[in-house]
């Protein structure tokens, strides 16, 4: 059974055929975009979709669910709300969502003492059904967790790593190349030598991959990794205040953060120390946090493409709504890149 029609608030229907009509396209085609399943192209889906929207008809949930019994909601799990990174993740999400006429639950592993129990909770959601689909943003979930999750059979996409040996669907950024770059830029262009790494929470998959690309350049520069010159802040503006003082005292030429919040928290306590913007180390981050360009000096930093994680992930989900699951899981990593400002020593003459 498919969806016959749609309703309007003042109860005229429009039917598929005249959807199609106005589509130039076949009802059968028609179908596939009202109930996501089959192929249809881009701009055949936003066609049809565009004279959806200009008649302002909205799907008949009763026949919707019907037919295919679907809830058109995909389920969200998050660490936080708080931040710019999740909300440029959610925004991505919500577009194509929207788009496709389904909505979004959200659950966060904030307010929960026991992840493992959150775990629990967003596995259930996907095995009883109440959501089509699930995107999950929890780096630390160990791999036979996730192996539980892939064995629902049911879409499901993992966000920020690989998990290259369990056949689910991934989106990541990558990080790893991402911190390799930073360090290029601080080393070729720069020619520094003694770099400062500021790393998160030492069980963070993020933290790992970004610590191993600053690793792997020095090795490719012929420079030692020294311990001396590697500090730990726990991803947090309170965490990089607290070591600045120790970093400073080693006296690097660089220090680079692996994010945003710890480089901000490490320029504030060297203006609390009373380093003037010429005289500070060069300072950079990783994220690209809406503020960084704002703050003096504007922070140099990786930008991750965090609203095209949430999009690709949904987009993915919803491949997987049409396609039955016939297709291999994807494992998508996105492209990171350097934005350079001030903090890292270009420009300087600005503030000087």
């Amino acid at each position: 059974m498919c969806v016959t029609g749609f309703i309007r608030g003042d109860s005229l229907r429009i039917t598929m055929a005249k959807i199609a009509e106005l589509a130039g396209v076949s009802k059968a085609t028609v179908s596939r975009v009202l109930n996501s399943s089959g192929y249809v192209s881009e701009n055949t889906r936003e066609k049809v979709m565009k004279i959806v929207r200009e008649f302002n008809f909205v799907p008949d949930a009763r026949a919707v669910n019907l037919s295919k019994s679907m809830t058109r909601t995909i389920g969200l799990v998050l660490p936080s709300t708080s931040g710019p990174f999740y909300m440029e993740v959610i925004r991505g999400i919500e577009d194509v969502l929207a788009f496709d006429g389904y909505y979004m639950l959200l659950m966060t592993f904030e307010a929960s003492k026991n992840k493992n129990e959150t775990r629990k909770k967003y596995k259930s959601l996907l095995e009883e059904k109440r959501v089509d689909g699930l995107i999950v943003f929890d780096p630390e979930a160990d791999e036979p967790f996730v192996q539980q999750m892939a064995r629902i059979k049911k879409p499901c996409v993992y966000l920020g790593r690989e998990y290259q040996k369990i056949p689910i669907d991934t989106v990541s950024a990558d990080n790893e190349t991402g911190s390799r770059l930073m360090m290029l830029h601080l080393l070729e262009t720069h020619g520094f030598r003694k770099v400062a790494f500021v790393r998160g929470p030492l069980d963070s998959y993020h933290g790992m991959e970004r610590f191993k690309g600053y690793r792997k350049s020095l090795t490719e520069w012929g420079i030692k990794c020294d311990d001396e010159l590697v500090f730990c802040g726990n991803f947090t503006r309170e965490g990089a205040e607290m070591v600045a003082e120790s970093i400073f005292s080693a006296k690097p030429e660089a220090i680079f953060a692996s994010n945003d919040e710890m480089a901000l928290g490490i320029i504030h306590k060297a203006k609390q120390l009373g380093y003037s913007l010429s005289d500070m180390p060069a300072i950079v981050g990783f994220d690209d946090a809406p503020w960084a360009e704002h703050i003096n000096p504007a922070l140099t930093t990786v930008r991750q493409p965090m609203y095209d994680i949430g999009r690709t992930a949904a987009r993915l989900i919803m491949d997987r709504l049409s396609d039955n699951g016939h297709k291999a899981p994807m494992k998508v990593k996105l492209h990171t890149n350097v934005v350079v400002r001030e903090s890292c020593g270009c420009f300087k003459n600005r503030f000087e």
